[in-house]
């Protein structure tokens, strides 16, 4: 280890300093390097048994700590499906010093970095790679790399992203790139699946050698042969070589354990892991690790396992004291450089007059004094905190979408708060008009980095992408890594799977488990009946659930996150590595971030959130089809938010398709909110109307829906009273009621004196429930910071407290009170805000034009049929026509014609958007099409068309424009398969040479006289292709009902208690036990007629004449007689009383 008496001080988390030494044992003490000495019978441990000098820890207030070897080589749950090791157990089960290093990646490095500085241990930051062989072939060899430096740090980096360009089944780093990289790294020849250990097994001991020459001339002193021992018989033959090369050529050995799981007994849920990758199961293992302790290992098993060579213990500690000065260097800005315009010479500069100038576009010369002094605060505090630069990159790239008809939203979140952000077109809301804070999105006393996520229309979010890699490189514009992890149910039928049980036991399990998305495991055991029971009764159940415990919550896969991106100053791989990622939902591959959005933060980078936004998508299509039916032009800032008719529209429950309150729950509230919407109502009064739809926005969400009732008995009496009259300006706009963070922001500041950075402490502190926060401003609120501030002058509040301002201390703690419960669950108005003028132009929209409005929101759906069926339902009930598709008049869109709207024909299942293209194509290029034959020979010859979608064209009823059933049309199948085979294998080309065009080579297709299928077979399959359905078999019986009173749908959804016949197609039909008495449950199914659908419960305890599996089964048309009730939950519900059997229509 060279000369032992170094010394070196180690500064680790907050105020934890530790110096390093070195120590050797000599006649009963121990010895060390900076002079002094300990009696060794102090140490518990006979340290020195068989090794000569170790590392000490001596911690500035305490006594040493031996260090006997530090681990170098193991893996967390970031080497996905392989290792079952958490950070914070391999940070806990570190005696002081370790590694993490990952197969093929870094992802888990930064936090594993931050876990063992606030343990106050060492970390070691590496990686094992995939390496290219000597002979140029990758093969899968791994190779251990350890950062030594932040520059070590850095070149590890670029060859963990630099290795997925040389991707061979995993990312591979070429000799290459270990070249032009390998400076301040330590490299291991890693274990058994390391290049030299392969060559060895295979008896090249030639090739071996030649292998580790190439290493340790790249390398030099920093390069060391791995050598491991997990009682593998492969390692009798390779391990003595291995030392034989360390004592041929110099190179050291570093004894190290392959750790994949945490104790020695959690290999069996290793194995499981490791089957749930591999989709096998344990007892016949696809992949199983061979040999033994694979586990975290002691010290103390390490000294024992490698006594004969305790110089490979040495070279850890070597190891450990060569990256003594290491340090992963975060909290820096590193803001991409804005191209300042002539004459402009500063980020500065340039802001100020952005913002200078966006003010006068606003507001024209005469600025008041309020807005100017707004203004002029928000530009000293963000050149202060140095985001001058931040805003003008976001304001571009907004007003650069705007200029290229991208649609954008008109603000998220906190943002909607900055006046600089309203004067820059960043947002599109006045903050000061609608008492918008500043202080919720920047704050000078809370130093973060600002955070403005925007929304952009879909179709034009990857424009706006596009654009920014193309003005700030390729290299420097990164998507960010979405992580997904083993949760609760997928994890228990994983489990039940890789231990042989069949699918049903695993489905059983983890439907017990209650219908929450975040719930755990043992959240699930605690809140379940069910589960407790299955568990207590059953030792299988008992065997998956204690394994899926252990396996609950590790990493299981990687993807694109859904809207984060960074943009960094040079290529990203700069400052944090890289790898490419596929998107779960659109198959994409693209570069990702290998640390997750807020690490990268961390790391100094710019994360912006581009959402794409499907109500912006309505909007924009929805002003297209305003100007091609009407001729006006409306741009999306004119649409006005103040409309009195839309909100009469929203009173009388009309939100279909309107932004956030398409709900039963939000449509029920709109009815409340605006009882008192009458035609006389003006402007004026709409913004009245406004500020309360802001308020829906806010409260309707766990936690504020308590306030609900005395929110709406507030402003329907206008019986309201306040703690203090000081509340009133606070309050007034909410009927007294707090509903915002940012009223809590004002009630500190006006009857406390609260500064406006202290405020935001305030929210912060009730948003989180932070109790020390609450507990310390509780009392400065009640009495001022006078004491404190006595105290300590170097840090002076100056909070004058509720008291010295004349109110009583029992109002002021009523007053605290009541924020500390409610300001945990208050909105951001902010965002509310943006969020209700969203909702204000789309409910404008719906009610000034309902057709276009709808068209768009059809076609904003096209690949969900549930959605399209709810709208079709809609539509049909505000009367608005729903033209089926027709193979000659629809689009690969919902067109609007003078009847209606035409259904859109990739919207038809099995035909699809490349299908739809090709036929609205044709139709462009060769006009309608005349018949079948035709449709079919064009489609054939110049595009392309198959069978499957023959098949849905004639189920949707795409094809009932040309003659024949549909009946007849399915039986013609194979004929018109046989005649599309004959015109694409022919050669037209010859055929011209005789001067025609081809078409009378082929049979015309002749449909077969067919009787048409049944009403209710043309139903379903309507209902399979379209999602709707054009024929209903009710509507054959409707006549006959009506004579016996019944009611369709639609009339029996407005009432409530009353007992009425009505029928309906039977969808969705479920069984449903209850769980206390599996004898007893409910029935439960939709029914649905042309008007129409509603939910229906049948109670199987209760002795009524209902024929389940007989009248009421799925796809059947029942006739029943009930009562709706209803449901707060599930909306309206029919309860039914009694079915009819057909022949029962005399006696309803």
């Amino acid at each position: 280890m060279g000369v032992w008496y170094f010394y070196w001080t180690l500064f680790l988390g907050k105020g934890n300093f530790m110096d390093f030494l070195k120590v050797r044992y000599q006649n009963g003490k121990l010895i060390f390097s900076d002079g002094s000495s300990r009696s060794a019978e102090r140490y518990e441990k006979p340290y020195f048994r068989f090794r000569k000098e170790l590392l000490a820890i001596r911690k500035r207030t305490g006594r040493e700590t031996i260090i006997r070897w530090a681990d170098l080589h193991r893996h967390t749950g970031y080497s996905l499906l392989d290792s079952t090791i958490r950070i914070s157990d391999m940070v806990s089960h570190t005696e002081f010093a370790g590694a993490i290093t990952d197969h093929g990646t870094m992802r888990g490095t930064l936090e594993y970095y931050q876990a063992m500085n606030k343990a106050g241990k060492f970390p070691i930051i590496g990686e094992e790679f995939y390496v290219e062989s000597i002979d140029g072939k990758l093969n899968g060899n791994h190779l251990i790399l350890l950062a030594k430096t932040y520059n070590g740090y850095k070149n590890l980096i670029k060859l963990s992203s630099e290795a997925y360009n040389h991707i061979y089944y995993k990312p591979h780093i070429t000799k290459d790139l270990l070249k032009a990289y390998h400076s301040d790294i330590i490299c291991q020849s890693a274990c058994l699946s390391g290049e030299i250990a392969r060559y060895l097994a295979d008896g090249d001991y030639g090739k071996a050698k030649k292998a580790a020459l190439w290493y340790q001339e790249l390398f030099g002193d920093d390069y060391y042969l791995e050598i491991q021992r997990h009682k593998i018989s492969v390692e009798e033959k390779v391990n003595p070589q291995i030392i034989r090369l360390s004592r041929e050529l110099g190179i050291r050995l570093v004894a190290t354990t392959d750790s994949h799981y945490v104790n020695k007994e959690d290999s069996s849920i290793h194995l499981c892991h490791l089957c749930i990758g591999t989709k096998s199961t344990v007892d016949h293992p696809a992949r199983k690790f061979n040999g033994t302790c694979y586990h975290l290992q002691t010290a103390d098993e390490m000294e024992k396992r490698f006594q004969d060579i305790p110089e490979a213990l040495d070279s850890t500690l070597e190891i450990l004291y060569k990256c003594r000065n290491f340090k992963i260097e975060t909290g820096n800005i590193n803001t991409p450089k804005f191209e300042i315009p002539a004459p402009f010479t500063s980020d500065e500069e340039y802001f100020t007059h952005l913002c200078r100038e966006g003010m006068k576009r606003r507001f024209g010369s005469n600025i008041s004094k309020e807005y100017q002094n707004r203004i002029d605060y928000e530009i000293s505090v963000i050149k202060q905190m140095g985001y001058c630069g931040y805003f003008l990159i976001v304001q571009d790239f907004i007003n650069w979408a705007k200029s290229h008809g991208v649609m954008v939203g008109p603000g998220r979140g906190s943002a909607a708060g900055s006046l600089a952000a309203y004067a820059m077109g960043i947002t599109e809301i006045d903050p000061i008009k609608y008492g918008l804070l500043f202080e919720r999105f920047l704050n000078p006393e809370r130093v973060s980095y600002p955070d403005i996520d925007t929304d952009f229309s879909k179709a034009g979010r990857p424009k706006v992408i596009d654009y920014v890699r193309q003005k700030y490189g390729e290299a420097s514009v990164s998507k960010i890594i979405d992580i997904s992890c083993l949760r609760s149910r997928v994890v228990i039928r994983d489990v039940s799977r890789v231990l042989g049980f069949p699918p049903s036991f695993g489905d059983k399990i983890s439907k017990a488990i209650p219908d929450d998305p975040k719930i755990s495991l043992r959240g699930a055991m605690d809140n379940s009946q069910e589960l407790q029971k299955m568990y207590q009764s059953n030792p299988d159940v008992q065997k998956v659930w204690n394994i899926a415990l252990k396996l609950e919550g590790l990493p299981r896969g990687v993807s694109i996150h859904a809207c984060g991106t960074i943009i960094a100053p040079s290529a990203v791989n700069n400052f944090l590595p890289q790898e490419i990622a596929k998107d779960r939902q659109t198959g994409e591959r693209a570069w990702v971030t290998q640390y997750p959005g807020p690490q990268c933060e961390e790391m100094g980078l710019l994360k912006m959130d581009f959402l794409g936004l499907r109500t912006l998508d309505v909007i924009s299509n929805t002003l297209e089809l305003i100007k091609k039916t009407t001729g006006k032009s409306i741009s999306f800032s004119q649409i006005p938010i103040n409309d009195p008719r839309s909100y009469q529209s929203l009173k009388l429950g009309k939100t279909d398709g309107v932004f956030q309150m398409e709900s039963s729950g939000m449509t029920n509230l709109m009815k409340d909110m605006f009882y008192d919407v009458s035609d006389s109502d003006t402007p004026q009064k709409g913004n009245e109307y406004f500020e309360r739809l802001i308020a829906a926005v806010a409260l309707y969400r766990p936690g504020p829906m308590d306030e609900i009732p005395r929110y709406i008995e507030n402003m329907k009496t206008g019986n309201i009273t306040y703690d203090t009259p000081k509340l009133e300006q606070v309050l007034k706009n909410t009927y007294g009621v707090l509903v915002y963070q940012e009223q809590a922001m004002m009630t500190v500041r006006i009857l406390a004196g609260f500064s406006k950075g202290q405020s935001d402490i305030i929210r912060k502190g009730m948003a989180k429930k932070k109790a020390e926060i609450l507990d310390e401003y509780g009392e400065y609120f009640i009495h001022g910071s006078e004491e404190h501030d006595g105290k300590h002058p170097e840090k002076q509040l100056n909070i004058a407290g509720c008291i010295k301002n004349g109110i009583p201390e029992t109002t002021a703690r009523i007053i605290w009170d009541k924020m500390k419960k409610f300001g945990a669950y208050a909105f951001n108005k902010s965002h509310a805000c943006a969020y209700a003028v969203l909702g204000a132009k789309t409910a404008w929209l719906s009610t000034h034009y309902p057709v276009e409005f709808m068209a768009s929101n059809l076609d904003s759906y096209i690949g969900n049929a549930d959605k399209i069926h709810g709208y079709v339902r809609k539509c049909r009930q505000n009367k608005i026509l729903i033209l089926p598709p027709d193979i000659n008049k629809s689009y690969s869109w919902f067109n609007i014609e003078s009847k209606g709207i035409r259904f859109a024909m990739n919207a038809v299942k099995d035909v699809g958007d490349v299908c739809a293209v090709n036929i609205e194509n044709e139709k462009k290029a060769r006009g309608k099409f005349s018949s079948l034959s035709d449709f079919l020979y064009r489609m054939a010859r110049y595009q392309k068309i198959n069978k499957k979608s023959i098949e849905a064209l004639i189920y949707s009823g795409a094809l009932d424009c040309f003659d024949g059933t549909r009946a007849g049309k399915i039986s013609a199948i194979p004929a018109m398969d046989q005649m599309i085979a004959n015109v694409q294998k022919t050669d037209f080309d010859q055929v011209s040479l005789f001067g025609n065009s081809g078409t009378d080579r082929f049979e015309p297709i002749s449909v077969p006289e067919k009787e048409e299928f049944d009403s209710i077979f043309l139903a379903s399959r309507e209902e399979e292709y379209l999602g709707i359905i054009e024929h209903y078999p009710t509507i054959k019986y409707r006549k006959l009902l009506q004579r016996k009173h019944a009611v369709t749908i639609e009339k029996l959804l407005n009432t409530r208690e009353k007992t009425y016949v009505f029928e309906g197609i039977v969808k969705n039909f479920r069984d449903i036990p209850f769980k206390t008495d599996p004898t007893k449950g409910i029935y439960v199914f939709v029914l649905e007629d042309e008007t129409g659908s509603i939910n229906c419960v049948i109670y199987r305890d209760r002795n009524t004449p209902i024929h389940v599996g007989t009248d009421i089964r799925e796809h059947a048309i029942c006739y029943l007689k009930g009562y709706v009730k209803g449901n707060p939950q599930y909306g309206p519900q029919a309860i039914i009383l009694r079915s009819y059997i057909l022949s029962d229509h005399n006696h309803i």
